[in-house]
């Protein structure tokens, strides 16, 4: 099994990577391996020289990385890799990726409560936005077969598609602000309104 989960930022590919990784022991989890440009190299010598039959990778489908795609996705090819495309509704999506960048909390570990915040600068998910507009178009060069998974319906897509019970017991990792973002923001009434004019531009 060797899996390459394709994402956007703040659509959920550490608890899918947790999700998999606990379920499937003998998985190794490479996590995020491509940030930035200059690792490219050293990561793609890592994967051409890795035995074990067992990986996950997560790769973020963003413009930082963009120009390196066509040789990082022959390598994951070439090593027998599959892919996951991760979707995550993009409202709920953006509201997460401001709500971290405000808070500076990346993921969640436990099932504490998560404090609310203040969005003092709704024009920071403005660069998010245009990355998830390309995210298909992007897909779609890379030239892959994939299977999707949804952020809302993770778990039961996975159980479709490794056809297993999905056992969540011993994953540390959990879901930052569920399904529900809006509950963590202080002025949710602005921060949608923001969203709205900015999905319609």
């Amino acid at each position: 099994m060797r899996i390459c989960i394709l994402f956007i930022p703040r659509s959920g590919s550490q608890y899918l990577e947790e999700i998999i990784g606990s379920n499937f022991k003998s998985v190794l989890r490479f996590g995020e391996l491509f940030i930035y440009p200059r690792q490219v190299p050293a990561a793609i010598k890592l994967l051409d020289s890795t035995d074990s039959a067992n990986i996950t990778v997560r790769l973020s489908v963003v413009s930082t990385i963009s120009p390196h795609f066509t040789e990082i996705i022959d390598c994951l090819k070439r090593n027998n890799f599959t892919f996951l495309v991760l979707r995550r509704e993009v409202s709920d999506t953006l509201l997460s990726f401001a709500y971290a960048s405000e808070s500076n909390v990346w993921a969640k570990r436990d099932s504490s409560a998560l404090n609310k915040v203040t969005i003092h600068d709704p024009s920071a998910m403005v660069w998010i936005y245009n990355e998830i507009k390309m995210f298909d178009k992007r897909i779609e060069e890379m030239k892959v077969d994939y299977q999707t998974v949804h952020y809302e319906t993770m778990v039961q897509d996975l159980e479709k598609i490794f056809n297993k019970k999905m056992d969540l017991s011993d994953t540390y990792i959990i879901k930052q602000l569920g399904n529900t973002p809006y509950n963590y923001i202080e002025n949710s009434t602005a921060v949608s309104s923001f969203i709205e004019s900015l999905r319609k531009s």
